[in-house]
């Protein structure tokens, strides 16, 4: 059955003034004495400061719609006397009461779905106070228990009213454009939209949702962005299909509609640094066109996630069954038409986008995951491109779909109309912005002419599609005074819910006196939620487990990939903090009277028989010299070895100096990257100027939640990976066991095309983290704030405080799986998850447990020709395919040894001696390959043998021996050498 949109479109200006009153309703909680509860009642207060302020209180009291929204709701067929005006006062003031406007009925719904209180019975003992919140010392928490600096509660005292200016502004806007939907004012509700909630997410992102443990894990923006998408959803199907009390039993549900297309393979397609970053762009412009469609033109729904490969909206169910050739803009005109031809105009028609809607509506929405999983493999271009092929044409290098023009060809340009203007206009771009960013891979290589791309994934599938993740973390303080196996037994023992001295204990006495009866707690806790179709509990376990988990809201699941969204983008600034600034460029001044070379592009340049890479800029005017700039470039390290330049390390302006010299007066060649062996031009180098910039060799590639891709120097790689598996166990390390995160090293020379490179990274971190048992070999150690883990080969330290150096008891824990009914009493810091199994805090394992846990992995691939990207293949059992490297991948953990072992060799071994322990190692392994077991000890005492009969500069210890015929046996000696000796050119210190 269709569902007409135009009604949306015809009162758009009202349900978009709802939606701001909506994003306003808990400006109370962005107060500093809200957060240092001094006021607590200003959830639902509008702050004195607004009040006290004439004009700004008008705003807030009167209907921001004169009248214009009383006349959509009496559409919807409610009684005529009750007062339906859009006042935002009444929005902030009635979200927890019971009120009879329409519009405040369905605000206190969506804030309820939105924020998870609506299935909220705790009181207010049952959580942990922060010790020091007198102090105004108030710790945020992430979505996986990290705390890290504490609230600038002075911040907010003075940001609020740089925010309430803003308000006051905006809403004078807003008023203005109250019932006209004239299609002008479609821009300004894009713009005014854009900055009002950039704004608002700005400033909310700083303060908390609530102070108390363990619920400081949800920012306030968090909590706002939720309730405005069902507030929205809801707003949009009562003007459809008109209104129904949302706390009646027909209850408002939602659904998912996923925009999607092969983003990663658009991006890839890139013909360099310039051209992927454009493509990037041209993505974001892509979804943004759908955004403005279903948020303002048709306000439909709210953006919830995007990422490079898809976007996705929160929207009304609608109909029992609805597809998206349901929705219909105009007549004979359908949504799903609409986008497509926005998004296939962004991106040059050169790909199709496909839609989901969620089969199933649901209050609970848990289940993203699977939606924004599903994707194409591959693009399909749009038929519109047909029309170029008129003639017989030789194929686009970069697109690979549209023709190159006659005259581009002429030119020497290798690249169709469309691909050349997105080329030379990031050139363009760069020009304008250089001093401090760069767009060359040339300029990102090390001084060997290698670059590495570091790929980093997490695996949050079981954090977003469904709510078991989340489920693994407790809602109670640990002095509640009661176990989770006794809250089970006494919600067996009685139907009455006044007969349970644990549950009255922590329970809200208003919501147990409505319930009365366990099974009315059931329903209200378990019903519709994820809990109801549980097999692996009895269905008092399921209402223990809603008691006792922090609830999987909405806000909470969005949490998450807030959380590893702003990890990668704090990662990428600490591995610019481990790589040097480049601090000078060379820009060589060049008469271009006899040049036919078309500007704004890269060129190789040749002097001395010496090949390197130029920008041509074309300066407009130019100089009085009448010489244009060709700017290197290039690693002037490399550029240095290349012309057999001798420098004195670290001393960079010897280097500029001897280059300059190398260059002075010399002859230059041009030639085009396509066509190496072709001068297109040639003049003299008629003068030199350095050029004076500060930008860090490190470019990102991708970044969504799940992935993130940056391109560093080849030398710098194992340092940068390091510092961010670092970040890692320090900011996720609570939770490592079931939030796994994957790193895969491509080196490259840095000529081998970026599509391979990109390529290659995607194929390393697509691992198959599967859980696996591991046994507890010692009993776990506590240090200070950390407990070490020792496992058969893996030793983890895993956080055991929040930010104020409090005891963690809600983060920290594991399933164990072998707990028999005696040992689960003997720990009382456990309690039954979602899977059926027992999870046991940190603090109370032991020796011999089996553990469930879920590995992180760490590989890596050198590319001596694109092709080798295709041995990078992983079987089943998350094992390389390929016979010499079945022993990879690598625990991330062992990240750390790789480099112990490379210091071990390289201080007390010459290079001859290192590469003969290798070479004898690996020789045996091949006489011996067809009689090899898996664990043959005979060859382990071969390598021990070898290992004692070289000549050791400081003789080994124990451990270190023992490391050694470790990697020595499962052949990851070979890798070691391989990334430092072969790819780094790493030397040892001992000499020969």
């Amino acid at each position: 059955m269709s569902k007409d949109l135009t009604v949306l479109a015809e009162n758009r200006d009202v349900l978009l003034t709802a939606e701001i009153a909506c994003w306003l309703h808990m400006i109370g909680k962005y107060h500093e004495d809200f957060i240092s509860e001094k006021n607590r009642k200003l959830d639902a207060m509008v702050p004195s400061e607004i009040i006290v302020n004439p004009m700004m209180s008008k705003l807030f009291v009167d209907d921001l719609t004169y009248g214009a929204s009383e006349k959509v709701a009496d559409k919807w067929g409610n009684d005529r006397s009750i007062v339906k005006k859009t006042i935002i006062k009444e929005f902030i003031e009635t979200h927890k009461g019971k009120p009879q406007n329409p519009y405040l009925s369905l605000n206190r719904d969506a804030h309820g779905r939105g924020s998870g209180t609506e299935k909220g019975i705790l009181d207010d003992e049952a959580y942990e106070d922060q010790k020091n919140r007198a102090n105004a010392i108030i710790y945020p928490s992430t979505a996986f228990g990290f705390e890290n600096n504490y609230m600038n509660i002075d911040e907010i005292a003075s940001e609020r009213h740089i925010l309430y200016n803003f308000i006051q502004q905006k809403l004078d806007a807003v008023r203005k454009l109250a019932g006209q939907n004239s299609a002008e004012d479609l821009k300004v509700w894009k713009v005014l939209r854009q900055e009002f909630i950039s704004t608002l997410q700005r400033h909310f992102s700083k303060a908390i949702g609530d102070t108390r443990r363990p619920i400081n894990d949800v920012t306030l923006w968090d909590q706002t962005i939720s309730s405005v998408a069902f507030f929205k959803a809801e707003l949009a199907e009562s003007l459809i299909n008109g209104y129904k009390d949302p706390f009646d039993k027909d209850k408002y549900t939602f659904r998912y509609l996923h925009v999607t297309f092969d983003g990663e393979s658009y991006v890839a397609k890139g013909t360099g640094i310039g051209d992927t970053i454009t493509r990037r762009k041209l993505i974001d412009e892509a979804f943004d066109s759908a955004k403005l469609l279903i948020e303002v033109e048709y306000p439909l729904g709210l953006e919830i996630y995007r990422d490079t490969n898809g976007i996705t909206f929160l929207i009304p169910e609608l109909s029992e069954k609805l597809t998206i050739d349901d929705l219909v803009v105009k007549k004979g005109v359908s949504l799903k038409q609409t986008i497509s031809e926005k998004i296939t105009a962004s991106t040059n028609w050169e790909v199709t986008p496909f839609f989901h809607i969620s089969e199933r509506p649901s209050r609970s929405l848990y289940n993203l995951g699977s939606m924004i999983s599903k994707r194409p493999d591959g693009n399909i271009p749009y038929l519109k491109l047909k029309e170029l092929w008129t003639e017989k044409a030789e194929l686009c290098s970069s697109c690979n779909i549209r023709p190159i023009e006659a005259s581009s060809r002429k030119r020497g340009i290798k690249f169709c109309e469309e691909c050349y203007k997105r080329i030379t206009g990031r050139g363009k771009q760069w020009v304008e912005n250089r001093n401090n960013q760069t767009v060359w891979i040339d300029e990102i290589a090390d001084s060997t002419g290698k670059i590495a791309l570091l790929s980093f994934g997490f695996s949050l599938n079981s954090w977003i599609n469904k709510a078991h993740n989340l489920s693994t973390f407790g809602n109670l303080k640990k002095t509640v005074g009661f176990s989770f196996k006794e809250l089970t037994e006494e919600l067996s023992t009685s139907n009455k819910l006044d007969c349970m001295p644990n549950l009255k204990s922590i329970g809200k006495k208003h919501v147990l006196n409505d319930l009365k009866t366990v099974d009315g707690l059931y329903d209200f806790m378990v019903g519709s939620e994820d809990l109801e179709d549980n097999k692996a509990l009895t269905k008092n376990e399921k209402l223990a487990l809603a008691i006792w988990r922090k609830p999987p809201s909405f806000a909470r699941v969005r949490r998450v990939w807030e959380t590893t969204s702003k990890f990668w983008d704090e990662a990428l600034v600490e591995i610019k903090a481990v790589i040097s600034p480049i601090t000078e460029r060379i820009v060589l001044k060049v008469r271009t009277n006899n040049l036919n070379l078309p500007p704004n592009n890269a060129y190789e340049a040749k002097v001395n028989e010496t090949k390197f890479t130029v920008f041509y800029e074309n300066k407009n005017p130019k100089g009085a010299d009448g010489l244009e700039n060709f700017v290197i470039i290039e690693n002037l390290d490399l550029l240095a070895k290349k012309l057999g330049v001798e420098i004195k390390k670290g001393s960079r302006k010897d280097l500029i100096d001897e280059l300059i010299k190398e260059f002075k007066d010399k002859n230059i060649d041009f030639f085009s990257s396509n066509t190496p062996l072709e001068v297109l031009a040639s003049s003299r180098i008629e003068g030199i100027e350095i050029e004076s910039c500060n930008y860090s060799p490190v470019i990102e590639i991708t970044k969504d939640p799940e992935r993130f891709m940056v391109l560093v120097p080849a030398d710098k790689a194992l340092e940068a990976a390091k510092k961010i598996k670092e970040k890692y166990e320090k900011e996720m390390g609570k939770v490592r066991n079931r939030l796994p995160m994957n790193l895969g090293i491509v080196y490259a020379g840095y000529h081998t095309a970026l599509p391979a490179i990109m390529d290659a990274g995607r194929r390393l971190i697509q691992i198959d983290n599967k859980e696996k048992e591991w046994i507890l070999t010692k009993q776990p150690e506590e240090y200070s704030n950390y407990f070490k883990l020792y496992f058969e080969d893996q030793v983890w330290k895993i956080p055991s405080k929040m930010g104020d150096c409090s005891e963690d008891v809600w983060y920290p824990y594991f399933y164990v799986d072998n707990l028999d009914k005696v040992e689960r009493e003997k720990r009382c810091l456990s309690f039954k998850g979602p899977s059926g199994n027992w999870l046991v805090h940190v603090s109370q394992l032991k020796e011999g447990d089996k553990v469930l846990v879920t590995p992180s992995y760490f590989d890596f691939e050198y590319l001596s020709s694109a092709s080798q990207r295709f041995e990078i293949s992983y079987n089943g059992e998350s094992r390389r395919r390929s016979k010499d490297r079945k022993h990879r991948p690598y625990y991330l953990d062992d990240l750390d040894k790789i480099e112990r072992v490379w210091v071990i060799l390289s201080t007390r071994l010459s290079n001859s001696q290192i590469k003969k322990l290798n070479t004898l190692v690996e020789e045996k392994r091949r006489d011996w390959t067809d009689s090899l077991g898996e664990k043959d000890e005979t060859f382990k005492s071969y390598v021990e043998n070898v290992i004692d009969n070289l000549r050791w500069k400081q003789s080994l210890a124990k451990d270190e021996k023992d490391t050694l015929v470790d990697f020595c046996v499962s052949r990851k000696l070979a890798d070691v050498l391989e990334i430092h000796m072969s790819i780094l050119k790493d030397k040892s210190e001992v000499a020969e």
